[in-house]
This record gives C-alpha cells, structure tokens and sequence, in this order.
C-alpha cells in the first residue's frame, strides 16, 4: 500500500508553492480512501467533519489536501489527491495539535532526552552518518504521540514514520542520505508536513 508518493524530494524542497482555497465535499474524498480504512478497520462514519481543503501547485502538478477529524482516531486524516487526474495520491493520518508541541530527540548518543533545535538535529545525524556499522545509530524524535525515527547501515538511512497508532506506521522504501534525513527531522521539528509529502512512503504493517 502506498502512503505518500509525490515529488522528487530534493525538488520539491525548493520549489514554490502557489496555495488556493477550494471547497471540497467530504464524501468525495472518504471515497477514495475507502478500501484503506476498511484494511485498517475503520468506518467513513467515524470521521465527523471536514475541517480545511486547499490546493497546491508545485511545478507543473496540482494537489489537494483536505483534512479530516475522525472521531475514532481522535486525530486528523489527510487526503492527498491529484487535481488532474482525479485519483487518489496518497493518506496520513496526523496528530495535528503535537505539530505544535516542543519535540523530543532520543539516542544511544545523548545522556538524556534533549529538546530538539537545527543544532543538535545536525550534530547527531552527522554523527551516525560516520557509524553505519553501529547497532545505536539510531534516532527519535517525538511529540505527542507522533515520532520520525532513523537509523544508519551501511547502505544509507532508514527512515520511519509513526502517527497515532501502529496501524499508522510507514517506512520510506529507499536509502536515504544524511542530508535528505537532516531535512524530514528540521522540517518535523519546526511543525509543517513538507517532510509526508516530499517522500515517497510505504505502510508497514508492525
């Protein structure tokens, strides 16, 4: 299943995005997410309202967020469809309140749980990048029941995402580098959502 596929990540990272306010019903978009809510056992009547819709355009694409309260989750599920073709792109489910919440970093390398600012985020990665053979090259960061995580190998970074529940668990499939690791952690941490769609996600079933 595919959570999120969008742009090329290092492209869209540096790309202008022009925002449009539309109005978009509900239903047309719990639709399209249907056959992924009956997998993860829930029900279009467990979300209550539709709370915002907007487009972006980012190059020559156009998407549309809309953002969704569910009442079961009691957190917000986020749409993400192609405006041209119609189709569906791709789904989150956020605890959209943590996103303001101070973050917290974890690691074997730190003596406690420290907040997160640019500093230390860079100062830790880079020193994981220069383990890949460690079994503790691996970082945290979390709020509010939400966490982004990684861990060095010898190929390059994984990358996870957890939002809510495990049922909302996702790994990016590719290797990544420390500075595209370096950009999803500042942008978690400074609490907007370049880091879920400027990477291509896949549920992870824990």
């Amino acid at each position: 299943m595919k959570f999120l596929h969008l742009h090329d990540y290092k492209k869209t990272m540096v790309s202008p995005m022009r925002r449009v306010e539309p109005v978009a019903p509900i239903d047309e978009d719990l639709k399209l997410v249907q056959p992924f809510l009956k997998e993860m056992g829930l029900t279009s009547e467990g979300f209550l309202e539709l709370e915002k819709s907007y487009e972006y355009e980012s190059g020559d694409e156009k998407f549309r967020h809309s953002l969704l309260w569910s009442n079961s989750l009691q957190a917000h599920f986020v749409v993400i469809k192609d405006c041209v073709s119609g189709k569906l792109h791709g789904y989150t489910c956020q605890d959209i309140e943590a996103q303001y919440k101070p973050c917290k970093l974890i690691s074997p390398f730190l003596e406690d749980d420290y907040a997160a600012d640019a500093e230390l985020i860079d100062e830790l990665l880079d020193l994981l990048d220069r383990k890949p053979e460690d079994r503790n090259a691996f970082a945290v960061m979390e709020s509010g029941g939400c966490y982004i995580q990684t861990a060095r190998d010898e190929d390059g970074f994984v990358l996870e995402y957890q939002a809510v529940a495990k049922e909302f668990h996702f790994v990016v499939p590719e290797k990544l580098a420390v500075d595209d690791v370096k950009k999803a952690f500042h942008s978690f941490n400074e609490g907007d959502d370049k880091w879920s769609y400027c990477l291509e996600w896949e549920h992870l079933e824990l």
